[in-house]
């Protein structure tokens, strides 16, 4: 059970980065 938590946490700090990727990427687009 600890695993899947873990896998979890782990899909939605990816999920995080990658909206703050784009983000900085718009952002060093202007």
């Amino acid at each position: 059970m600890a695993s899947l938590h873990f896998s979890l946490l782990f899909s939605l700090l990816f999920l995080v980065l990658k909206l703050v990727f784009r983000f900085k990427k718009n952002h060093s687009g202007f």
